[in-house]
């Protein structure tokens, strides 16, 4: 159960926010909206815990994400960033990097379990060998999901969802995983994607 209490972000151009709170149970998600890229991405870095918030809590069952609970916290989140990373190499040498990430002993993907679950999706297995660069924006997001499906993770945090082939794969992991997902987008159209939604614009200009 992922909760927002009373959330308001650390923006010196929105000191009147509307406090933000949400609760997510297990399989549920958000899809936050606003026409402001900078404070959705403020609002990613508050909940992943890399921006301090100006005020209220984010709590998982009920524990504040600080000390601790926070590391604790950041090894259960599949983190998808709005950009590639690393362009100039393969796709194979960045998810392997992924594996040998010390929050991932003991769930490391075996190629066989990542070639399997890109048949299901319906990527090419040759994916594996292109760089990065190659890649559609579409293409890595669905790899990220599809790790994060592999990596059993029980929350998801999406930035700037690019299709609704992605939010397809994102409500299964929520229905078939019981994933927790918090997605942003500048798309109003995709607002009702998931079972909440949060107008951003309207909680900065209260």
């Amino acid at each position: 159960m992922l909760e927002f209490n009373a959330l308001t972000l650390a923006l010196e151009d929105y000191p009147h926010q509307r406090p933000l709170s949400l609760l997510l149970r297990k399989g549920q998600g958000v899809m936050v909206v606003g026409s402001n890229k900078r404070a959705l991405h403020v609002l990613v870095s508050t909940l992943l815990g890399r921006r301090p918030m100006a005020q209220g809590k984010v709590l998982w069952r009920g524990e504040e994400f600080t000390g601790k609970a926070a590391a604790f916290f950041r090894c259960m989140v599949a983190y998808i960033p709005p950009v590639m990373a690393e362009k100039d190499t393969t796709v194979e040498s960045v998810l392997d990097g992924l594996n040998r990430l010390h929050h991932h002993k003991g769930v490391a993907t075996s190629q066989q379990e990542r070639m399997q679950e890109w048949a299901r999706i319906g990527l090419s297995p040759a994916i594996a060998s292109q760089s990065v660069a190659s890649l559609s924006l579409e293409c890595w997001q669905l790899l990220l999901v599809a790790e994060a499906r592999l990596k059993h993770k029980k929350i998801v945090v999406i930035e700037e969802v690019v299709s609704p082939r992605v939010t397809e794969q994102l409500q299964q992991l929520m229905k078939e995983e019981g994933c927790v997902v918090v997605a942003t987008t500048m798309d109003e159209a995709m607002a009702s994607v998931f079972d909440k939604y949060i107008m951003l614009d309207e909680c900065l200009n209260n």
